[in-house]
This record gives C-alpha cells, sequence and structure tokens, in this order.
C-alpha cells in the first residue's frame, strides 16, 4: 500500500494487483482506468500492460538487498500474470477508478475468491 501511496503523491495512478497470498502494484502511463473498481478479468491486464498503458512490479524486488534494476521488478510483475498462473489471480483494483466514481467515504468488506479484503477510509483531495 505505501507503493501506491506514493504513486498517487505523485500525481499518478496506481492498481492493486491481488493474488493467492500475495499483491503488488502497476501504474497507469496515461490518465486511464478500468470501468470498474474491481476486475477479475486478466487478460484485460495483460492487453493493458501490451499496449503500453499500464506497467505492473513486484514490490518485494525493489526493496532487497541488493537492489534489482526496476525492470526487473516489471519484468516480475509480468511474469505473474502470464497465463500459465493466471489460476492465481484474485482480481485488481484500479484507485483511479475509485475516485472517478466519487468513493470519497468508504467501508467495504468484499470475499472474492476467498479473499477476504476489509478497507475503511477517506480519501482527501
Amino acid at each position: 500500500m505505501l507503493f501506491c501511496s506514493t504513486i498517487e503523491q505523485a500525481g499518478l495512478y496506481p492498481i492493486v494487483i491481488l493474488k493467492d497470498g500475495h499483491s503488488f502494484v502497476g501504474v497507469w502511463l496515461q490518465p486511464d482506468s478500468f470501468r470498474s473498481v474491481v476486475t477479475d478479468d486478466v487478460t484485460a491486464l495483460r492487453k493493458r500492460i501490451s499496449l503500453n498503458e499500464l506497467i505492473v512490479f513486484e514490490t518485494t524486488l525493489i526493496t532487497q538487498s541488493p537492489v534489482l534494476p526496476f525492470s526487473a521488478a516489471i519484468e516480475n510483475g509480468k511474469k505473474q500474470l502470464v497465463e500459465e498462473v493466471e489460476a492465481d489471480f484474485v482480481c485488481a483494483i484500479d484507485i483511479l477508478s475509485m475516485l472517478k466514481n466519487a468513493l470519497f467515504e468508504f467501508y467495504n468488506l468484499l470475499n472474492i475468491s476467498g479473499f477476504l479484503i476489509h478497507y475503511r477510509g477517506i480519501l482527501q483531495h
């Protein structure tokens, strides 16, 4: 979540990707978003990545020592969305879509494919 906050603070639009037992983030390379806040369509993610509209990256690779290049974190993020491992994909949460839908105060309890996500907060401008 720290990476998402940092991306948003930089004026960019983050996305959170949830997998079975893991999560990582991405960032829109243009002011775009998915139509819904939560998407379970991994093919849509791969399409946006292939069009260079979105990049995803593995955050744990950025924080390890020795430090790897950011390109390695991007490649690892892409590998986590390939067809061979897509059964582990749960959903993606699009922060820009959330903002576009004016969800400024929210309390959600989502149960998606066995994942329990509990989030409460107020987004401020």
